[in-house]
């Protein structure tokens, strides 16, 4: 009967383990995501703080060569 009891003990302490080896993967995936999803928030608000700023860069180019046609005589724009 305690070999039996012994048996049982093991294989539950075992299980257990795996348990706990499992819980603690999960929480370590948990934690990587995080950090994962931190990093692409950032990168996104770059990205968009980038694009921003080449759209404010072409309406200035836009302008600015607007301003150069209306300012440039008549004669050299033929």
């Amino acid at each position: 009967m305690w070999i039996r009891f012994d048996k049982i003990r093991d294989e539950t302490i075992s299980k257990l383990n795996e348990c706990s080896n499992c819980i603690k993967m999960s929480e370590k995936l948990y934690l990587e995501t995080i950090e994962m999803n931190t990093i692409l928030e950032s990168k996104l608000v770059n990205a968009s703080n980038e694009e921003k700023e080449w759209k404010d860069i072409n309406v200035k180019l836009a302008t600015t060569s607007m301003l150069e046609v209306k300012n440039t005589p008549q004669a050299l724009i033929r």
